[in-house]
């Protein structure tokens, strides 16, 4: 055999067929090659550039997670502190609150209190000389009342007080107060 092949025609020789187009054959199978390299070629750019694409988007968004997460744990520290501050107003505004309702008892009772001692030595001195009531309330730890502030003498007004106070005149004329100030007018 001698490369000759036997068919129902005669026989073939593939020696002939395959040097009869030699040169149309090759330039075929080189563009078909070169076809398939640029192919390939455009194929792994783009690869290249969706995975490059892919990768800066990835870091983007774990960089933007992090400043996310970030932000959540100092929210939450903020919440934290001001859930802390919140409790303790709340504390301090009890206090508060436990002081004022008790300085409002306070408040009244003083009132009650001065009310009562008032009216007791109105009732116990109208009758007397100034020197005579003075005495009586030194004798129980006390002394005609002095009146030295505008608070003082709306007091004494509102109670429509009808006795003495501790106001006295001098030997030249000027007034002054049972603890010797002078009277001050205004």
């Amino acid at each position: 055999m001698n490369g000759d092949i036997n068919g129902p025609h005669g026989d073939i020789n593939l020696q002939e067929i395959s040097s009869a187009q030699p040169e149309a054959a090759d330039r075929c199978c080189r563009w078909t090659a070169v076809g398939l390299g640029m192919l390939c070629a455009v194929l792994f750019v783009l690869f290249i550039r969706l995975v490059t694409s892919v990768l800066t988007e990835r870091d983007q968004l774990l960089t933007e997670r992090e400043q996310l997460l970030s932000n959540h744990s100092k929210l939450c520290n903020e919440r934290e502190q001001m859930l802390a501050n919140h409790s303790q107003l709340l504390n301090e505004r009890e206090q508060l609150l436990a002081n004022h309702s008790k300085l409002l008892k306070e408040r009244d009772q003083l009132l009650i209190d001065n009310n009562n001692l008032l009216m007791y030595n109105q009732q116990q001195l109208k009758s007397r000389p100034w020197s005579d009531s003075r005495r009586y309330c030194q004798s129980l730890g006390g002394d005609l009342a002095l009146i030295k502030t505008p608070e003082q003498q709306r007091f004494i007004t509102n109670k429509k007080f009808d006795g003495w106070i501790g106001l006295k005149r001098g030997q030249d004329g000027s007034w002054t107060w049972t603890d010797d100030t002078p009277l001050s007018t205004g």
